[in-house]
């Protein structure tokens, strides 16, 4: 990831340290000691470091952030999952106004498409599009509802089905970064107004980044779709959010992420 190095001027004198000195405080310029010398003065020339209490915070610290598979409960006591072979349809569940997290493994050679089905079918979220063998994350924001998954699977597959509630102590502050290679959704972090994000792919295929609140506001949450590239890419694009999200990236190689 490129790296912006900021160099800070700090004003004002650095204090000087006094090793040796001897006598009292109250001693005067030309004072004598018991033998009648000169006394030594020691109250000029140097700096009491006790004078300079002021200090610099300088910038917060880059913090990592995690993928939602690091978590082993996924921060969510109701996380649902569903293993099958080829093509079938699961079970019915209930899902609430959220961001929805999908954790899937598929080991066959041909397409594998959870789709995810409300009763009526009138709502559906294709999160995974995948041919071939798979193991990643994906995230969309629903609408509360009963569902179900309607999968296409040319082998053995699992989907694990979260929707996270980050506790206060793990959500990250600005500034954060992250790396990753492939499909993957990483967080928590909370924004509070405008942000930058920079981010690198270093290989070929696509690049997509998008943050969603994780409070799912509306049928399809809050998101900010940040990058929507193709093959390798270093840029940056500024957002607007306030809520704690997640960062769900799509890449087909190795990519960087950091938000400042």
């Amino acid at each position: 990831m490129r790296r912006r190095t900021l160099v800070r001027v700090l004003a004002g004198s650095l204090p000087v340290a006094i090793a040796g000195c001897t006598g009292s405080a109250d001693d005067d310029t030309g004072s004598t000691d018991s033998n009648g010398e000169p006394g030594t003065d020691d109250s000029n020339g140097a700096s009491d470091a006790s004078d300079d209490d002021s200090t610099d915070p300088g910038e917060p610290e880059l913090t990592t952030l995690e993928s939602i598979t690091a978590a082993a409960d996924r921060y969510d006591d109701d996380s649902q999952t569903f293993t099958g072979s080829g093509s079938e349809q699961t079970s019915e569940f209930e899902l609430r106004d959220s961001i929805t997290v999908f954790i899937a493994e598929h080991d066959g050679d041909g397409q594998f498409e959870p789709e995810l089905r409300n009763e009526s079918r009138l709502r559906a979220f294709l999160p995974i599009s995948e041919f071939g063998s798979y193991a990643g994350t994906a995230a969309v924001g629903v609408q509360a509802d009963t569902y179900h998954l309607d999968v296409v699977a040319a082998g053995d597959w699992s989907v694990e089905i979260a929707q996270p509630v980050s506790p206060d102590e793990v959500i990250h502050q600005l500034p954060v970064e992250v790396s990753g290679d492939g499909q993957d959704v990483v967080g928590p972090v909370e924004l509070t107004g405008e942000a930058t994000v920079t981010g690198t792919h270093d290989g070929e295929g696509g690049f997509g980044v998008e943050v969603l609140d994780e409070s799912g506001r509306g049928e399809h949450g809050q998101v900010a779709r940040v990058f929507n590239e193709v093959d390798e890419f270093d840029g940056q694009e500024a957002i607007e959010m306030n809520a704690v999200c997640w960062i769900h990236v799509h890449a087909e190689a190795s990519w960087t992420i950091e938000i400042e």
